[in-house]
């Protein structure tokens, strides 16, 4: 991977830094690169860093605070979870709600103080996103044509 391709893909997914904050970011991230391989990690670390980890840290630090118990039971029923992946590859043990693969039915499972078993995750949002946004978007795009 090349610096400019970083500079042009964070141009389309970051336009609201196009105008100089991208060249920015992509400084400081590839001040040490030496070769393309490192390119692309580092460019790998910026997407993780803005779209993941960034803004986990924000509401993480936005959310802190005194623990109550049932914070402390939603923890070790997430890490239940966690350390069964780990250690069996699978999420699923005793005293837990199994956790299924995603697969065409769309089930998934809601992680909360109660467990339950969900079908077709903001599929709602989904829809919006992926059908009605683009058509309004290609009505607005007429109209502003048409003018």
């Amino acid at each position: 991977m090349e610096r400019q391709s970083v500079v042009s893909v964070m141009d389309m997914f970051f336009p609201a830094y196009d105008s100089g904050g991208n060249e920015l970011i992509v400084e400081e991230y590839l001040q040490h690169v030496k070769n393309p391989e490192d390119i692309r990690d580092a460019f790998t670390e910026i997407l993780g860093d803005m779209v993941l980890v960034l803004p986990t840290l924000k509401v993480m630090r936005y959310h802190r605070g005194p623990i109550s118990e049932e914070d402390e039971e939603f923890s070790r029923i997430a890490m239940a979870y966690m350390a069964n992946f780990a250690r069996i590859g699978s999420p699923n043990g005793p005293g837990l709600v199994e956790w299924t693969p995603f697969d065409h039915t769309e089930s998934y499972l809601n992680l909360g103080l109660e467990q339950t078993v969900g079908q077709r995750l903001k599929q709602n949002r989904s829809h919006f996103l992926n059908i009605v946004l683009p058509q309004k978007l290609s009505t607005h795009q007429t109209a502003n044509e048409e003018l």
